[in-house]
């Protein structure tokens, strides 16, 4: 008896959840990791909207430059406008002080690197 082999199928791109990816410039007197930074953000958008509303974000950080101190965040595009709080709002990355600055938000990540 053979069973027969399904091949899932992607989702096309019209019914998957469209995303915007945001280029945050930070300024700081000293360094911080990539790691305290994601945390940082976490922490952020727990504080202002709760646990539910995080999920709904979909917040992760795609890229950080050290040397040039920015980062690409990537996040839902409904929840765009409440991505930019949670930015905004960030006041520390570990210990460090921080003042956030979106540069550009951009559907992709190509026109967002030049």
């Amino acid at each position: 008896m053979k069973i027969a082999k399904t091949k899932l199928h992607a989702l096309p791109s019209s019914m998957r959840i469209k995303k915007r990816y945001i280029l945050v410039e930070f300024f700081s007197e000293q360094s911080f990791s990539l790691n305290e930074l994601n945390q940082a953000l976490q922490a952020s958008a727990l504080s202002l909207f709760g646990s539910s509303f995080t999920a709904q974000l979909a917040l992760h950080l795609v890229d950080f430059n050290l040397a040039k101190k920015r980062a690409i965040v990537k996040c839902s595009r409904i929840e765009l406008e409440r991505a930019k709080t949670v930015i905004l709002f960030l006041t520390q990355a570990g210990l460090t002080k921080v003042i956030p600055k979106i540069v550009k938000v951009s559907g992709s990540i190509k026109k967002l690197k030049t």
